[in-house]
């Protein structure tokens, strides 16, 4: 800027450099570049010897992908198979299924997404088929040559009525099949649910691959299918669960819950099981959601819930009775981990859940459903004030349930069952904590003051 001119102007200098020696070119291998050639542009008659080209860089197998050259599995690094890596569908932005990502090492993953399918194609679509997800094998090491087979552990068929079956033996793997039911078109043993559990040593090394499959029947009503994955990695010889804090809880991470034996704590291997909620899904009537679960996590108030028509055709015991079991689930647990590190053998750190049931007094109305199960966990900041833990003190879970009249099952009424979780911080305002005054504690001789006294 000028500010001797008034007013001030801006200079502007134009510099003219020729090889900067910014940088400059130390090998140079693509020869080509030394001559200009005349580019050729795809015509009718070129048109095929182009794409055969192309199609050598564009359709490039994984294989010839370059991988580092790593001994060992590390955290997050992606689980080699003999011909790429071990894969896990996972949803999309708008919830639709992609087959391209990878399992990373000593993550635990668990997906849901919807696939959409033609009920014609399903015997030739391999994202139904459980022989899709069970052939690959594991590297035991990255780039190693020892491999992995994935082992069918159990396999168990869902049917149109919502019934669910173990098959007994295993033989061979069950191909999707298109067949004609009773003038119905279905699909049959489609893959609904899948888990991996992938064993590890302390090297970084695989051991052992499992899978565990629910095959279904689904038809054009129940399109786009929505599919389950999971992976879930466990160390050898090792049967400790991981910790939630240590030893107060941290936010986020789950909540370690069980059921008291002979004065020990038994828990689930999966602590993303051990507390559990409704997960609330797109298709919210109570009555067709099957009983998927979402994992409490510590200091994360979380509400869910479905939809329920009714009517004069319904039975309420049974319904009473699958609302109770959806909002519960098949074990509610008794205890809860005070810390985020309890031993299970220290039942003294276990907090008993406290269950109750609230119900309108006892009325003519015929018909008395649960609408609410309301979850409050209480807890406090432990120890010093520089560095508080959080410790649980108190769990309760409430059942409300609620009347309905022979006048609103007449006339048809929806109501929403739902399911609370809240956590309260009921810590003590901090006080700042002085040490006591030390005390003499000396002994004289009794003629100590002789002959004064």
């Amino acid at each position: 800027m000028n500010f001797t001119a008034h007013p001030p102007t801006r200079l502007f200098q134009l510099v003219e450099q020729s090889n900067p020696s910014l940088f400059c070119i130390h090998t140079l291998n693509y020869k080509v570049a030394l001559s200009f050639i005349t580019p050729e542009f795809p015509s009718e008659n070129n048109f095929d010897n182009f794409l055969k080209k192309s199609s050598n860089f564009a359709i490039t197998k994984e294989p010839d992908i370059f991988h580092p050259t790593a001994t060992k599995y590390t955290y997050a690094v992606p689980v080699q198979t003999s011909d790429s890596f071990l894969r896990l569908p996972s949803p999309l932005f708008n919830n639709e299924c992609t087959d391209h990502n990878p399992v990373g090492f000593l993550v635990d993953q668990v997906f849901q997404c919807n696939r959409r399918i033609i009920m014609e194609m399903c015997k030739v679509d391999q994202t139904l088929s459980m022989d899709h997800y069970s052939q690959p094998k594991i590297l035991a090491r990255p780039n190693s040559g020892r491999e992995i087979p994935i082992k069918v552990l159990f396999v168990f068929l869902k049917s149109l009525n919502k019934t669910v079956t173990r098959l007994s033996q295993i033989d061979d793997f069950l191909p999707p099949t298109f067949v004609t039911i009773n003038g119905l078109e279905v699909c049959t043993n489609v893959v609904l649910k899948l888990k991996y559990r992938i064993t590890y040593t302390e090297a970084g090394e695989i051991t052992k691959a499992d899978v565990r499959f629910l095959l279904g029947t689904v038809n054009s009503s129940m399109l786009p299918i929505q599919q389950q994955f999971q992976v879930q990695f466990l160390q050898e010889n090792i049967k400790s669960f991981r910790l939630s804090g240590n030893p107060g809880y941290l936010p986020g991470l789950p909540l370690l819950a069980g059921f008291e034996k002979d004065s020990v704590i038994i828990q689930s291997i999966n602590r993303y099981g051990q507390f559990t909620i409704l997960h609330s899904t797109l298709q919210q009537d109570c009555l067709l959601l099957q009983e998927l679960r979402q994992t409490v996590f510590f200091d994360y108030d979380v509400m869910s819930g479905c939809k329920l028509r009714l009517n004069e055709t319904i039975n309420c015991r049974l319904v009473a009775k699958r609302l109770k079991n959806l909002l519960m689930g098949r074990s509610f647990p008794q205890y809860v981990s005070s810390f985020g590190n309890s031993q299970s053998h220290n039942l003294h750190e276990w907090v008993p859940i406290h269950f109750s049931t609230l119900a309108p007094l006892k009325r003519r109305e015929p018909c008395l459903v649960p609408v609410i199960f309301e979850i409050k966990v209480k807890w406090t900041k432990f120890g010093s004030l520089i560095n508080p833990q959080a410790q649980i003190t108190s769990v309760t879970a409430k059942m409300i349930s609620s009347f309905f009249s022979q006048t609103e099952l007449a006339n048809g009424r929806t109501i929403e069952i739902s399911t609370m979780v809240n956590f309260v911080d009921v810590s003590a305002p901090a006080k700042a904590g002085y040490k006591a005054k030390p005390t003499i504690d000396a002994k004289l001789p009794s003629n100590f003051f002789f002959p004064f006294v």
